[in-house]
């Protein structure tokens, strides 16, 4: 059996899982998008004239490339593959922007993994996260994943501190494989 696991998130990733093995993963790849440069600051002396026009730089915002996510899910999805996608929800204190934004990349993997006819599963943190017995700090989670998946994986999928989404994929993919097989509830 073959499931991708998922992470909506910027910085979550995607995991593919063979018969319990982990034979593929990376961050969620992302493409940089120029934001619309802020209007230009005019400076002006004492006497109100005109001395100088500041304009502002555009700036570079990381979004996910869905392009590259797709090419992924093409390239990993098949024989009877299935997804697991996080379920995710607003977080207290997250501006109204940056929920919708989050609210997108999850409807777009959800139906980017839809769009490959793979069945999706969600699951709650709290439920892949007690299952396995994973902490809810990034670095715990990072060490349980080592434990169950080798110390080759982890240095191969998430050898640095910012890969900690992929080490959760890989166990989101693992919850859904033995959800699916009957082990784990």
């Amino acid at each position: 059996m073959i499931v991708l696991g998922v992470d909506p998130g910027l910085y979550g990733g995607i995991a593919v899982l063979a018969d319990g093995k982990l034979v593929n993963a990376c961050k969620m790849p992302l493409a940089q998008t120029a934001r619309a440069a802020k209007p230009a600051k005019v400076v002006t002396d004492d006497a109100g004239d005109v001395v100088a026009t500041i304009r502002a730089e555009k700036s570079q915002k990381a979004q996910i490339d869905w392009a590259a996510f797709h090419t992924f899910l093409l390239e990993n999805a098949f024989g009877g593959a299935v997804g697991a996608i996080e379920r995710v929800g607003g977080m207290p204190g997250q501006s109204a922007t940056a929920s919708f934004t989050f609210g997108f990349n999850t409807g777009a993997a959800y139906g980017l993994l839809a769009s490959v006819c793979l069945p999706v599963h969600q699951v709650a943190a709290s439920r892949w996260k007690g299952a396995l017995h994973v902490p809810s700090d990034k670095s715990g989670a990072m060490k349980r994943a080592t434990e169950l998946f080798g110390a080759e994986a982890a240095a191969r999928y998430w050898p640095r501190r910012n890969c900690d989404g992929v080490a959760e994929d890989a166990m989101i993919a693992l919850w859904a494989q033995r959800m699916l097989k009957g082990a784990a509830a």
